[in-house]
């Protein structure tokens, strides 16, 4: 999703959720994406999240995504 961030006006916000047993951390994901995307499809920032929110129509809340970044910092 898109942040506001205070250099480039927004700036991208990935939120992953691993599979059951599975670990990882930012870095370990940023550097999986430096190494397959183009430069400007790599998020700032990724966090690892437990689930993600729905909408009543079951898709992925972005907006309350974006309220959460928000609320981070």
């Amino acid at each position: 999703v898109a942040v506001p961030d205070a250099h480039w006006g927004e700036v991208l916000q990935a939120y992953v959720v691993l599979l059951p047993g599975q670990t990882t951390d930012e870095e370990d994901l940023l550097a999986w994406c430096q190494a397959r995307l183009a430069k400007y499809k790599i998020p700032a920032r990724i966090e690892v999240a437990g689930a993600l929110p729905k909408t009543p129509a079951n898709k992925i809340d972005k907006r309350a995504l974006r309220e959460q970044a928000q609320a981070q910092g």
